[in-house]
């Protein structure tokens, strides 16, 4: 009668879990880094289109300028403060763009800020599905904030704005130069 060596079945035994669980954590890691990939790229997008609105009237869905209606705003669009009907449908914008697609994080929060001049977007997420382990070593990852900041760079409305302050200051320079003399001349006709 032949004797059997347990050795191998004890050695899988231990390897065997250890295996399967490095296999379970890369596919979590996969998943995990997809859903921040796609966050970031998202935000950077929508900040992109959010800018561009500012800009110039635009078709969000697609973010198509509409060259027709560019003037139609005027000079001093940015300064009334007329921001609030596009920060509204912005907003709305990046919450649908977020709500679906991804795997093991979720959004809990999209705080988005649009001004005249800066346009940012932050998101903050956590993990959804839960790896204990793996959770262990993420740790201070499982909550993400996620946000970026754009400057809106506006060259026509600022080449308008600057011409329209230069031309203000050459009328107040000839209307300073004719005050003097005027004023030269009725000194004169004084004396």
């Amino acid at each position: 009668m032949k004797k059997f060596v347990a050795n191998i079945t004890v050695e899988a035994a231990f390897v065997l879990p250890v295996i399967i669980y490095t296999i379970f954590a890369l596919i979590y890691f996969a998943f995990y880094l997809h859903d921040i990939s796609r966050i970031e790229s998202t935000v950077n997008e929508w900040v992109y289109k959010a800018a561009l609105s500012i800009k110039h009237p635009v078709d969000l869905g697609n973010a198509e300028i509409r060259y027709e209606d560019i003037n139609s705003r005027g000079i001093f669009y940015y300064l009334k403060g007329q921001l609030d009907i596009e920060t509204e449908a912005l907003s709305t914008l990046l919450q649908e763009e977020l709500s679906g697609g991804l795997f093991i994080v979720e959004v809990k929060e999209i705080n988005t800020e649009i001004s005249p001049f800066t346009v940012s977007a932050k998101v903050k997420t956590i993990l959804k599905i839960s790896l204990n382990p793996v959770d262990n070593l993420l740790g201070k990852y499982s909550v993400k904030s996620i946000g970026t900041t754009q400057s809106v760079h506006n060259p026509s409305e600022f080449i308008r704005i600057c011409n329209l302050i230069t031309e203000n200051t050459d009328i107040a320079n000839s209307i300073n130069k004719l005050t003097e003399r005027l004023n030269s001349l009725l000194g004169r006709l004084a004396q």
